[in-house]
């Protein structure tokens, strides 16, 4: 692997983990509760929000479904293309069923 490759992954990791701390400081959880929510011990936790370790898929799933918000959110938006979209996500999470429908045909009649 190429040394380029390994920094791109730490930085990464870095991203995700911060995320992962906003959102979890945002919603007033704290590193226990989400440990026990995901099935990990707090200092797995701290290792995940500092970027020493790498979240597993499966778990960056479960620490969403515990946070309240969509894994594509603690993935963050760098890199993806689409500025503001995070916010968009957040702003879309808080939505409820007839708000969403409401948003979506809005969307749809800018797009004719």
């Amino acid at each position: 692997m190429s040394v380029p490759q390994i920094d791109y992954e730490k930085r990464l990791d870095a991203r995700i983990g911060k995320a992962v701390r906003e959102r979890r400081e945002s919603v007033g959880m704290t590193q226990a509760a989400l440990a026990a929510a995901i099935g990990v011990t707090f200092q797995q936790v701290q290792k995940y929000e500092q970027g020493r370790n790498r979240v597993a898929t499966s778990k960056l799933v479960r620490m969403a479904d515990a946070m309240k918000c969509d894994a594509s959110e603690l993935l963050g938006e760098e890199g993806d293309g689409a500025p503001g979209s995070g916010r968009l996500i957040r702003a879309w999470s808080r939505l409820d069923i007839e708000q969403r429908e409401a948003v979506t045909r809005l969307v749809e009649a800018f797009g004719r």
